[in-house]
């Protein structure tokens, strides 16, 4: 009943369990086990500890399952102090933590964006755990410290990875790509590509479209097509956010020929645009002085696509546009039309 996807019934299996109690029926540690991890999953970690007691008294001690269970609870539930205090505990009581104990900590270290301690746990680990870090525990260290804008120590634990021979994979490399591009260093991102090809990793996806979106972003949107071509070259199917993030770069350029071209290809390939594809394309019209086209171009998306409802920001573009250009009776009757559909008009909208 717990792997029942996507929703496993928790609290179903904790009403089950007490009626197999009542009537008789002895839990053992595996039992006791799924109960705890019900109630993490619940949110209910206080209920969980509460059943170490009943473990030891049906005569099972704490051992490196339930320590990791209760320490996933509490991270989980953003409990990140008690949770290093337990792991400190139950390594002094001689419970030796296993390598998905480990991750666990890592996982919650990391989201708490807790980078100085977990590579102090990195550390501890090499030194007095049997299980060795693998490349999904240096991949999370890496992200966080990506994110937190620490490129350097990153770099340099990928070098380590390499060293000590544990292959960096997709993920691994991903992950670095952002961070390089995140802060314009673009020759070290794709020699960071051209690396994962001669290793013969493919790219996914998720890689490809963080080097167009980076690209587009900063305005270097040939680049992004260069890349987008790879994509195709590679076999790998762009979807909808490849296009939007090349969409968007041609329409910030004012580059609108390019951008139609690109739609046409998107529906072509099967893709079906979303809100932020008309968005984009409102915002490049409006941007580029064809608000005619773009108000065209928002009637079709309220009368020939029907899955797309215009938001705040499809308005708030249109708004500015015309007030800009003196139309001030359009852009009021926008305004009102607006709050008719239901969109709550924000401070930009306003301003």
């Amino acid at each position: 009943m717990c792997k029942i996807k996507p929703h496993p019934p928790f609290s179903t299996v904790v009403t089950f369990s007490h009626h197999l109690e009542l009537s008789g029926l002895r839990p053992n540690r595996y039992s006791v086990g799924i109960l705890a991890n019900c109630y993490c999953r619940l949110g209910r970690v206080d209920f969980a500890f509460s059943l170490l007691g009943k473990r030891l008294k049906l005569g099972y001690p704490p051992d490196v399952v339930i320590v990791t269970t209760l320490l996933n609870g509490l991270i989980t539930s953003h409990k990140l102090q008690p949770a290093v205090q337990l792991l400190d505990k139950v390594v002094k009581l001689g419970i030796q933590p296993s390598l998905i104990t480990y991750g666990t900590m890592f996982k919650g270290l990391c989201r708490n964006g807790d980078n100085d301690r977990a590579l102090n746990l990195l550390r501890n680990m090499e030194l007095k755990s049997p299980f060795k870090p693998d490349v999904v525990i240096y991949s999370t260290l890496i992200d966080s410290l990506c994110k937190g804008r620490r490129l350097p120590q990153a770099l340099g634990l990928f070098k380590e990875m390499k060293v000590k021979r544990i292959l960096p994979d997709v993920v691994t490399y991903s992950t670095l790509i952002r961070g390089l591009c995140s802060l314009g260093q673009w020759d070290d991102a794709k020699g960071l590509l051209s690396e994962m090809l001669d290793n013969n990793i493919a790219p996914d996806i998720e890689t490809y479209n963080t080097l167009i979106y980076m690209y587009c972003k900063e305005g270097h949107v040939d680049e992004a097509r260069a890349i987008y071509e790879l994509t195709i070259e590679r076999g790998v199917h762009p979807n909808v956010i490849t296009y939007n993030a090349l969409l968007n770069g041609y329409c910030l350029l004012g580059e609108m020929a390019e951008a139609e071209n690109l739609l046409d290809v998107m529906v072509k390939d099967g893709i079906v645009p979303d809100e932020v594809t008309f968005n984009s394309l409102i915002n490049g019209y409006c941007k580029s002085k064809q608000v005619d086209k773009a108000l065209v171009m928002f009637e079709d998306t309220r009368v020939s696509v029907t899955h797309i409802t215009p938001d705040v920001v499809t308005y708030s573009t249109l708004i500015d546009a015309l007030c800009k250009e003196n139309r001030f009776h359009l852009a009021l009757q926008q305004f009102e039309e607006m709050k008719d559909q239901g969109v709550a008009p924000n401070v930009v909208t306003y301003n």
